[in-house]
């Protein structure tokens, strides 16, 4: 079954959908999969330049190679174990961290966004309940009526 099984459809003005058309295209995902991230709150990052999979791969390499050294120091006993298995836990650590740093989707802040949305919520109160045009005052640097 499939995971994802209900649709919606949405109109998009042209320039809502050059932008959304933008953003997947930046980040490499299709656009249901980019507008899913948002609804759960999270911003895609950006793909990732070329040269960041290179640096992944070699990466692995260097700690394929720390393994085998690691084997190969626990079967004879000339390195000190205890130090080398450190020094992976950390590699494997920066490993990650790279990849968090930039694959994973970013949350979004939704302190902001909730500010932005009553501030738009109180602007738009505030040209409901004017029905008089609105006079700003310059001497006394305030906004009059008209009657």
């Amino acid at each position: 079954m499939r995971k994802h099984n209900k649709t919606f459809h949405i109109r998009f003005a042209d320039r809502e959908y050059e932008k959304l058309c933008n953003l997947s295209e930046k980040t490499g995902l299709p656009k249901s999969t980019y507008i899913r991230f948002m609804i759960a709150g999270q911003v895609p990052k950006e793909h990732p330049p070329p040269d960041y999979y290179a640096m992944i791969r070699l990466l692995y390499r260097i700690g394929n190679l720390l393994n085998q050294i690691a084997a190969r120091a626990h079967t004879t006993g000339h390195i000190g174990s205890k130090r080398l298995d450190e020094t992976i836990i950390v590699f494997r650590q920066a490993l990650l961290d790279i990849q968090d740093a930039v694959l994973l989707p970013e949350a979004m802040d939704t302190k902001v966004i909730l500010q932005r949305a009553q501030d738009l919520e109180a602007l738009e109160e505030q040209t409901k309940s004017t029905s008089k045009p609105m006079i700003w005052d310059i001497a006394n640097n305030k906004r009059e009526s008209e009657e």
